[in-house]
């Protein structure tokens, strides 16, 4: 094993131990990541998450999210409807995601099905460019994950592109299976993913 991937497997050890604290060192300091429900004062650096992110699924070739959502309307509905999450890293929002009990387009699955119906859905997961490769996007997830199992629920679900190659590394790195597809209100396909969370 070497020191990066002891280094990682350290950072997702803190959170599991920290649920809403991330503590990492720079410059011979400790960090502190906080992970927060989101505010309305969050909508500036959302959006810029979220826009950022549509340029890079641009560059990609990826027809993902190049509708306008999200975007800052939608992130102050959700908000407002208590789902919204963001990590903070010295102050500064990082990444975001949304986190809701029910998704009416994962009813119906094509090519497969959910193994448990007991579940979280998790959305408009993000990461500022500029930090990404950090495990800031694991570390939600973790956090995902944590909210579900503390809601007696058993399973996290999430979709995204067939072409979001990096998106679906990520998840199958963690743990996450594909099981069909879903279509979006729009028509669009959707990989889905689950996981199912142990205690």
């Amino acid at each position: 094993m070497n020191f990066q991937t002891r280094r990682l497997r350290l950072r997702y050890a803190l959170w599991a131990y920290r649920p809403k604290t991330l503590l990492r060192c720079k410059k011979g300091m400790v960090i502190k990541m906080i992970f927060r429900k989101a505010t309305l004062n969050d909508a500036d650096s959302v959006s810029t998450i979220y826009d950022l992110a549509r340029e890079s699924l641009k560059r990609n070739g990826i027809p993902q999210w190049q509708e306008g959502v999200p975007g800052r309307q939608s992130f102050i509905a959700d908000v407002q409807s208590g789902t919204s999450y963001v990590i903070e890293d010295e102050g500064q929002v990082v990444a975001t995601i949304q986190i809701v009990e029910h998704e009416p387009c994962y009813e119906t699955v094509y090519n497969g099905g959910w193994t448990e119906e007991s579940h979280l859905v998790a959305h408009r997961v993000a990461v500022l460019v500029g930090c990404r490769k950090r495990g800031i996007g694991t570390a939600l997830l973790a956090e995902a994950e944590r909210k579900a199992l503390e809601n007696g629920k058993k399973a996290l679900r999430i979709d995204t592109h067939e072409k979001n190659f990096k998106m679906r590394g990520m998840l199958e790195k963690n743990g996450y299976k594909n099981i069909g597809i879903i279509h979006l209100l729009n028509g669009d396909e959707r990989f889905a993913y689950e996981k199912i969370l142990k205690d």
